[in-house]
């Protein structure tokens, strides 16, 4: 080695400095400049005896020896140091310290090396640890398009929120995790996936601020947890749990929650930093993305499914004509279709104003033949308001009906019946498991269900009334076939009145005729009434017959006894319903028939008035033509007398 100051000492520390650079330059990692820059400043030409470089931790100021050379450390024999800073971007980041045995000091080119050395170390280090988080993040994110290309390909939900958690506790190296998806119609977060945090958590409703999930969940932000069990947050359903740090963020796309994934590790020495946090973050947002399309593949899926079965149901329900079948059907239908323990079918009647249940099935007892007002329990409130409702604990429901106190359920559904606006009745189906709770997905279904139910109950209620006006008529006929062969008026008189009866499914009734000459009704027969009236004389306008003989309009009475109009010839009767029609020939009044019922049950409607006001003028004309008979045999006698 020259001596200092001589041209060749001044030679060999230019060559010592260009190897410094040079080497420095040529480094690739962080690890790598440490080792060179010690390796180069021990050069002779330098005359340091020692060298170390400290560098500090990422989490925290905790200087290490990254690398060394000659006599350096806590053996090395004591002397002169020369300490410099290593920074990047004016923060510090480490030390670079040259020694020299005792008696030998720094000068100031010493220190010029020193300096110029500390400063391209930490460029060098800088660059590395750029190039290092580079090759980091290229490498995160080739991970991340991995996963997601496997995750794309997974379309079905259940998997792929089991997938999506396995894929994030591998790529972040902890020991578990949860996922959880956000129920819109209850607004909490429901756990759809768990791994290996010390139980199964599937299933477990979180409100929203609940816990680590339900925190991210309603800030929008993600949460670092270094000790979970010492967090003032903290879930009640976690707290005989062994976590220790706790990292969650909330799914999102745009603005909109679809859930929350949280990540734990068991080991207390693993704490999660900024750089864990970002790879959550950069995971979430394209998990989020994977969840909701398999949701949204999911949902088509289920509709896809869903209106399979109602075209099945309704290509079944259309072939089917017989009123009482098809109500059968459609509540057999809905009822798995919408997978509960049972429901009601009702009917709604004009004439009555009132619905009526006419098919039931599993909800504790038979309820067909229950009369059902608006507005009154499910049934009558969605037929009130034409719109659907669930009603998630019937027994707590303010608007619950008297009539099905007794029964044991608990989550109820209801829909109108409609074809257009026209109400044609109301369905409502039964959960007695007060676990199942009806969302709107369960909604829709029935809503879909509904209208096309109501036009195959329609279509039913049309084919059963045309065919019963069919067999009206085609009795009609027969009956009056039968009259037409009876020409004792007498007893023509009494077999209108037994036709009629029979035809309308009656108790009883009476027959009155028209006395022009006294302007009065004379009843003439009378069949299984409380008392036999024939041969009583009704003035026009008296009762129920008298009134119909002198308006010559069809008249229904629900409950005679409460009415104004009543005869004072029948206040001790027992009777109930009363339909009354004038017999007429144009408009010449011939008598007036009457028919009743002692059932308080049995109301009598338009379909009843229509079929006796059918029946009338036929048995009017008969009952003419027995009478003109009758005059004319007696005319025919008087001249054989005389």
């Amino acid at each position: 080695m020259s001596e200092r100051g001589s041209p060749g000492a001044a030679v060999d520390l230019r060559t010592a400095l260009l190897n410094l650079s040079t080497r420095i330059a040529e480094a690739q990692s962080e690890d790598e400049v440490c080792r060179r820059v010690a390796e180069a400043l021990r050069h002779e030409a330098f005359g340091f005896d020692g060298v170390g470089l400290y560098l500090a931790g990422t989490t925290a100021f905790e200087p290490a020896l990254r690398a060394s050379a000659g006599e350096f450390g806590p053996n090395a024999a004591a002397g002169s140091e020369l300490r410099l800073p290593l920074r990047i971007d004016q923060s510090a980041i480490g030390e670079l310290v040259v020694c020299r045995a005792r008696g030998r000091s720094f000068s100031k080119g010493d220190l010029d090396i020193v300096t110029a050395a500390a400063t391209q170390a930490s460029i060098a280090i800088g660059r590395a640890r750029l190039l290092a988080a580079e090759r980091q993040r290229t490498s995160e994110q080739r991970a991340l398009l991995d996963t997601l290309a496997d995750l794309s390909a997974e379309l079905e939900l259940d998997k792929l929120l089991n997938a999506v958690l396995e894929r994030a506790v591998s790529l972040l190296g902890v020991t578990g995790g949860e996922l959880a998806v956000f129920d819109e119609a209850t607004e909490e977060l429901v756990i759809a996936a768990s791994h290996n945090i010390g139980k199964d958590s599937t299933g477990t409703r979180q409100a929203l601020s609940e816990g680590a999930m339900g925190h991210v969940a309603l800030s929008r932000e993600p949460l670092i947890i270094p000790d979970y069990q010492e967090w003032e947050g903290r879930s009640p359903q976690y707290a005989d749990s062994a976590l220790h740090a706790v990292m969650a963020a909330p799914l999102l796309i745009g603005p909109r929650l679809v859930g929350a994934i949280g990540m734990v590790n068991a080991d207390p020495s693993r704490q999660f930093g900024r750089e864990d946090l970002r790879l959550l973050n950069l995971f979430a947002a394209q998990a989020a993305i994977a969840i909701e399309n398999a949701r949204l593949f999911t949902a088509a899926q289920e509709r896809a499914t869903e209106q399979q079965a109602l075209l099945d149901s309704l290509a079944d329900l259309s072939g089917e004509l017989e009123l009482s079948k098809v109500l059968e059907a459609v509540l057999e239908r809905a009822v798995t279709l919408l997978g509960v323990t049972g429901g009601e079918v009702a009917i709604y009647h004009e004439d009555a104003g009132e619905l009526l249940v006419v098919a039931s099935r599993n909800i504790g007892r038979d309820s067909t033949g229950t009369r059902i007002k608006p507005g009154e329990g499910a049934m009558g409130k969605v037929s009130q308001t034409l719109d659907p409702l669930i009603i998630r604990s019937y027994h707590e429901w303010a608007g619950q009906s008297p009539q099905y106190a007794d029964l044991l359920v608990q989550s109820v559904m209801a829909a109108p019946l409609l074809i257009g606006r026209r109400l044609v009745g109301a369905i409502a189906t039964v959960h007695s498991d007060p676990t199942r709770k009806f969302g709107q997905a369960d909604l829709r279904r029935l809503v879909m269900f509904a209208p096309q139910a109501a036009i195959a109950i329609e279509n039913a209620r049309l084919f059963a009334t045309e065919r019963r006006r069919a067999e009206e008529q085609r009795a009609v006929l027969d009956t009056l076939t039968d009259l037409s062969r009876e020409l004792d008026l007498s007893k023509l008189l009494h077999r209108v009145l037994e036709r009629a009866v029979s035809l309308l499914q009656v108790t009883g009734g009476e027959l009155a005729t028209f006395d022009e000459w006294r302007k009065d009704l004379v009843i003439v027969a009378s069949h299984h009434m409380p008392r036999d009236a024939v041969g009583l004389r009704m003035a026009l306008g008296e009762g129920a017959m008298g009134q119909v003989a002198q308006t010559q309009q069809p008249l229904i009475i629900p409950r005679y006894q409460e009415w104004e109009g009543r005869s004072d010839k029948y206040t001790q009767s027992s009777l109930q319903s009363v339909i009354v029609v004038p017999l007429v020939i144009g408009h010449r009044l011939v008598g007036a028939i009457a028919v009743v019922h002692s059932d308080p049950g049995r109301a009598f409607g338009p379909g009843d008035i229509r079929l006796l006001e059918l029946f009338a003028p036929q048995a009017a004309m008969a009952i003419e033509n027995a009478r003109l008979l009758a005059a004319a045999q007696r005319y025919f006698d008087s001249l054989v007398v005389n």
